[in-house]
């Protein structure tokens, strides 16, 4: 198995609490070149997020209520396969809202990840999501 993923396993397995957890997963996805993650649990009407990047890219998600028209986080919600996405390829076909999304993620300097669909106890649905630094122009 991969060094990296023997890593991350031993150090998740003696994660005892959001901090440990996200510095495991935030150093194996750097490792393997993004630049940091991702993860919504959607419960109780709300979401629950942890992440090692762009907070400030996050705290504008949630205030401006984008999760409710994030079409990509919508596909991974009704499907049981990873959605891999290009921020531009939405872009193009975006309109009004939707197109703001994607506009402020490229600002932040976000242009490509993988979101792959978790199911939680009774079908529930949670999401991690990582996200890759666009290249330098």
């Amino acid at each position: 198995m991969n060094h990296l993923l023997d890593q991350l396993l031993e150090e998740l397995s003696v994660a005892d609490d959001d901090d440990v957890m996200r510095e495991a997963v935030g150093g194996y996805l750097t490792g393997i070149g993004f630049a940091g993650f991702l993860f919504t649990a959607y419960g109780d009407n709300q979401a629950h997020v942890m992440c090692s990047c762009g907070q400030d890219l996050m705290l504008r998600y949630r205030r401006d209520e984008f999760h409710v028209i994030d079409p990509i986080s919508r596909q991974a919600r009704s499907s049981w396969l990873p959605v891999i996405w290009d921020v531009r390829d939405y872009l193009v076909r975006s309109t009004g809202k939707q197109a703001k999304l994607f506009e402020i993620t490229l600002e932040h300097g976000y242009e490509r990840g993988i979101s792959v669909p978790v199911r939680g106890p009774f079908a529930g649905f949670d999401s991690f999501v990582g996200l890759s630094r666009h290249t330098e122009r």
